[in-house]
């Protein structure tokens, strides 16, 4: 079977358990959200999906564990988009050739023309990636690590930096070309961009299930540390006047069944 799976997982750090007992699995194809405010183990995730920490329990890829001599596995398969960043100071158009050096020229060229278009990042080219600004920065890294495909790629806190529709391009190629995301953040408002939502606390799993599901367990969500999305929150607070009827998540949408 064709998932990413944690069993047991526990971690310390000195004398504070930051994971305990921890268990996931994300099947191929089926985004998740895991969600934590700070100090709630988010960073400790993703150093551990990159094997970076000595842990206790077992982390599969498509049912092999992963243990230090086959640990290369990992790079085959999970790509971890932390803060802490590592391009070259190169000009985007350059990194992205990079990205194709398996392919000839030829198709070097038709590929990269693909990715300038559907991104829509033109005007960044000739910048080198030290020159661009934090949200083009966390963009392109982003899609460089999205060409790789038939991965799972795990986002560490970075979505906020960009604006909806950089995520909403994100998505749709990672849909498109079968790469699984597993996005790992503080911010509520991006869990609509997945199919399964997870809650953190202190190293244990709080609460778990669809978005919806989830989100009308408001009460806990506000004792882990959360606000409620604001479209969400909007939705809620118009059923309640009777201005609209149902959740709308879409701010044009909304707008439109408010007008009829």
């Amino acid at each position: 079977m064709n998932a990413l799976r944690l069993q047991n997982i526990t971690y310390s750090y000195e004398e504070d358990k930051i994971l305990d007992k921890f268990n996931l699995e994300v099947k191929k194809g089926h985004n998740i959200c895991i969600c934590a405010s700070d100090s709630m183990g988010k960073s400790t995730l993703a150093k551990l999906f990159k094997y970076k920490i000595k842990y206790l329990g077992s982390y599969y890829i498509n049912e092999v564990e992963v243990v230090k001599a086959n640990s290369y596995i990992i790079d085959n398969f999970v790509n971890v988009v932390t803060f802490d960043n590592n391009l070259e100071n190169k000009k985007v158009v350059d990194l992205l050739f990079d990205a194709f050096k398996d392919l000839d020229e030829e198709n070097q060229t038709k590929e990269v023309n693909k990715i300038i278009r559907y991104f829509k990042i033109k005007d960044s080219l000739t910048f080198k990636y030290n020159e661009l600004s934090i949200e083009n920065k966390y963009y392109l890294y982003l899609i460089i690590n999205l060409l790789c495909k038939d991965k799972y790629l795990v986002i560490d806190n970075i979505l906020c930096y960009l604006r909806k529709s950089m995520i909403d391009k994100i998505y749709s190629y990672a849909k498109k070309n079968k790469v699984t995301i597993i996005n790992i953040t503080a911010n509520l408002e991006e869990v609509f961009y997945s199919e399964y939502m997870i809650c953190l606390y202190h190293g244990k799993i709080a609460m778990e299930g669809d978005i919806i599901s989830c989100l009308k367990e408001e009460r806990l969500l506000k004792r882990l540390g959360f606000k409620l999305p604001f479209m969400y929150d909007l939705s809620l607070q118009l059923n309640y006047y009777e201005v609209i009827d149902g959740i709308y998540l879409d701010e044009d949408e909304m707008i439109s069944k408010i007008w009829n």
